[in-house]
């Protein structure tokens, strides 16, 4: 809960208790009654003012709510506000409880960005509660990992900057978009926000040529898609950012945009339907939090340098992946001794009416790998609790040595 919504409420109870005056008594009279209730509607109806900036360049007329319902949409009747010259928003009279719903930012058409012009394709930028002073391409970025991933916003802060190649800049930095003097470090980060923008663009264009019919498909898929896409594939396009601006000694053109767009991965393939539909489906689907470990046991596990095993998933998990089956980033992670020098790569296949879904799982490591945590998986759960691992079978499984031999007395479990 907010904080500042549990004070107001530490405030009203104080109130109640004192009766809501001097005397120090509780209501003994209906008119003191009604005094003391009057005061005590008007603590929960205690406001506040958020105001920010929001860009790719500075964006002018975009529309900035707080997401009440979660929706990604500014529906009528949310706190909201217009971007004015330089980004800047004011959204006033903010009831304190909405204080704890994320930033969404709808872009469209017709508005202008000060660095490329009048935008022409519309999109969404998000940012994460509590953080409404700059929402960008980067924030947005975040605010999915902590979706997708049930991060908090430190570790996805982390995750970003890193993927960023970010030492002083951080994702939730304003990074002056087209200000004289800025650092190469922020006018890399503006490249990338440029490119992260048109991808987002791009995708949710893309998406809702494809399902403009279907009523199924709801605003808050088809943004979640478009960019745990750009998330997938950040590593390429940061590197093409990289080389288009030298590092950050001069600034991208939408020639140059246009490009890594096209060549990064960052677009999401809508030739499928069916693994289109199967996609958006699982974009929104809630994380469960339980923790289920691929497990190395057994007197070799030191021996251990790769691992590969197929799992096969019971029905109602699902994983988040690209149309070529490549999780998307937080639902594979390296633990213990395998997250130093370790290459995890996975290739999941969901569901058919016939089959289950199954992940292959494949590890490479030059250190030493230790009995215990190996790799966890973060799966999607369409149900309202996590399986228990004994619903998760393993077959296929591979222990191999540095010399590619095969290691005994050491086995895979599923914890």
């Amino acid at each position: 809960m907010n904080i500042k919504l549990i004070l107001t409420i530490v405030s009203v109870l104080q109130l109640a208790a004192c009766g809501g005056g001097s005397s120090g008594s509780i209501a003994t009279t209906p008119q003191q009654a009604l005094t003391n209730h009057q005061q005590t509607q008007t603590a929960f109806q205690q406001t506040q003012t958020v105001s920010g900036v929001v860009a790719d360049g500075y964006l002018e007329g975009a529309l900035v709510c707080l997401d009440t319902n979660l929706n990604k949409k500014c529906d009528s009747g949310k706190p909201s506000a217009i971007t004015g010259p330089g980004g800047v928003y004011t959204i006033s009279d903010v009831p304190i409880a909405d204080l704890a719903f994320p930033i969404v930012v709808e872009v469209p058409v017709g508005a202008v960005d000060s660095e490329l012009g009048t935008v022409t394709t519309g999109y969404v930028l998000t940012a994460p509660v509590g953080q409404p002073g700059f929402v960008s391409p980067q924030t947005t970025l975040v605010q999915s990992l902590i979706e997708t991933s049930g991060l908090s916003l430190t570790d996805a802060v982390a995750i970003v900057k890193a993927k960023l190649g970010l030492s002083t800049v951080s994702p939730l930095d304003d990074y002056k978009p087209g200000v004289a003097g800025a650092s190469a470090e922020a006018v890399l980060a503006a490249g990338v926000a440029k490119v992260v923008a048109a991808a987002i663009a791009v995708n949710m264009q893309a998406i809702d040529a494809v399902v403009i019919t279907d009523t199924s498909v709801t605003t808050k898929q088809v943004i979640s898609l478009s960019v745990q896409q750009v998330l997938q594939n950040l590593s390429t396009l940061v590197l093409q950012v990289r080389t288009s601006t030298n590092n950050g000694a001069t600034v991208l053109d939408t020639k140059s945009i246009a490009g890594i767009v096209s060549s990064s991965g960052v677009k999401v393939s809508t030739s499928d339907t069916t693994t289109l539909q199967r996609q958006l489906a699982s974009s929104t689907t809630p994380n469960y939090t339980s923790k289920l470990t691929v497990a190395l046991q057994g007197a070799g596990a030191t021996s251990v340098k790769a691992i590969q095993t197929t799992i096969t998933l019971p029905a109602g998990v699902v994983l988040s992946a690209d149309a070529t089956g490549a999780p998307f980033d937080g639902v594979l992670m390296t633990t213990g001794s395998a997250v130093s020098g370790g290459i995890l790569v996975g290739n999941y296949t969901p569901a058919t009416a016939t089959t289950q879904a199954t992940l292959t799982l494949g590890l490479m490591t030059t250190g030493d790998l230790a009995a215990g945590d190996v790799i966890i998986i973060n799966a999607k759960l369409s149900g309202s609790s996590a399986p228990a691992a004994s619903s998760f079978t393993m077959s296929a499984s591979t222990l191999i040595d540095r010399n590619g031999n095969s290691v005994d007395a050491t086995s895979l479990t599923i914890l």
